[in-house]
């Protein structure tokens, strides 16, 4: 069946892509989910007034992301854990962690935008890669220092 891409799908497709697929694909999952239109002319009329207002609310969306990054670059998080003798963590600092204490400075963000490769789990100096929007990494500095 030939579908109209209303998102992004990995291994499949990128917003606007006309693709096909198998038809249970389609008629099961696809279509239902409001991720494909059903290729017609009236449909792919339809698709490209959906893409105006979408690409206006991405824009608006990059514009606030860019703001959220220079705030990040301005922020120095410290965060206070207890160590082992050999200055090792405790536990470690994790995505939801960081997270948190960025709400604390009124940054809200997902646990998925914080692109950590594994747990943090010694002191130091960190810099901590943050996907504020496709286009947009912003990198919050993290110090991670012994709580006495």
């Amino acid at each position: 069946m030939k579908i109209i891409l209303r998102e992004n799908i990995e291994k499949l497709g990128k917003r606007g892509d006309v693709v096909n697929v198998k038809d249970g694909y389609a008629r099961n999952y696809l279509i239902p989910n409001k991720i494909a239109y059903e290729y017609s002319e009236n449909n792919l009329k339809r698709f490209q007034q959906e893409k105006i207002k979408y690409e206006q609310k991405e824009l608006k969306n990059k514009e606030i992301a860019l703001q959220v990054k220079e705030k990040l670059s301005s922020i120095n998080l410290t965060i206070k854990q207890k160590v082992h003798d050999d200055d090792s963590l405790y536990g470690s600092i994790s995505k939801r962690l960081i997270c948190e204490e960025l709400e604390k400075n009124g940054i809200k963000t997902d646990e998925n935008a914080v692109l950590l490769d594994e747990p943090i789990k010694k002191l130091g100096d960190f810099e901590v890669n943050i996907k504020l929007h496709p286009e947009v990494i912003g990198v919050l500095k993290l110090s991670v220092v012994k709580d006495e």
